[in-house]
């Protein structure tokens, strides 16, 4: 289990990274909530406001990287995900 306030210098400087290669503005803005999170001592209105984001987006966002880490973070496919009926 992670937590926002043990993160280490590797997972910041991954999360940093994110912010200035990735193209998806929706992984961008995760990653910046962390990280205002772990700057502002666990403050998630001070971190919403940050990231232009509701108090609850952020509190999703740090339970999603608390349960699965990093990996929690990467955004879903987008659109309608794909469906076969039956043949027959």
């Amino acid at each position: 289990m992670a937590s926002v306030m043990k993160m280490g210098r590797g997972v910041r400087r991954r999360l940093k990274r994110i912010v200035h290669k990735s193209r998806d503005k929706d992984h961008v803005r995760r990653a910046l909530a962390l990280l205002g999170l772990h700057a502002n001592g666990n403050c998630i209105a001070q971190a919403a406001r940050q990231v232009c984001a509701a108090r609850s987006s952020v509190q999703r966002w740090r339970a999603l990287y608390e349960e699965y880490g990093e990996g929690g973070l990467k955004p879903l496919a987008r659109g309608r995900s794909q469906w076969k009926g039956d043949a027959g």
